[in-house]
């Protein structure tokens, strides 16, 4: 993302912020720490989407009704720290569900943007295919 792409924002500056709070947390690293929660949550369509690292695991957590990407993020945010399991949202983007069959993975966030640009949906897709048998990933880096 180039310094010409500011102005393409859909965020404001107060909610990359909000983001960027939310983006780390927690004080136990154990897998434990984690249990019961899925490792993929998703609604059914077009929906912003994170992934984070928690407890040595990856969750996939997506809502086609956030209008942030922190407004993903926030559910599982929330139960890990309420667990005080150590966590990092590593970055995000969208995904298009249609449940039991496909799931496109694609784009970016400007709240939860991919450590050095390098993005991570071959991960989610291979969380999506581990916990969603029967579901067909693909993914691109192109998109918004």
């Amino acid at each position: 993302m180039a310094a010409s792409d500011a102005q393409a924002f859909t965020t404001t500056a107060e909610e990359r912020a909000e983001a960027a709070k939310m983006r780390e947390g927690g004080a136990s690293s154990g897998a434990g720490g984690i249990e019961g929660m899925p490792a993929v949550e998703l609604g059914h369509g077009v929906q912003k989407y994170v992934l984070i690292k928690a407890g040595g695991q990856h969750l996939v957590r997506g809502n086609p009704m956030a209008d942030y990407h922190k407004d993903a993020a926030a559910g599982a945010v929330y139960e890990l720290r309420k667990r005080g399991v150590s966590f990092e949202v590593l970055g995000g983007g969208r995904i298009e569900y249609v449940p039991g069959q496909t799931a496109k993975i694609y784009g970016f966030s400007y709240g939860f943007p991919w450590k050095d640009g390098q993005f991570r949906h071959d991960v989610t897709a291979e969380v999506i295919a581990k916990h969603l048998p029967g579901v067909r990933t693909t993914v691109s880096n192109d998109g918004y």
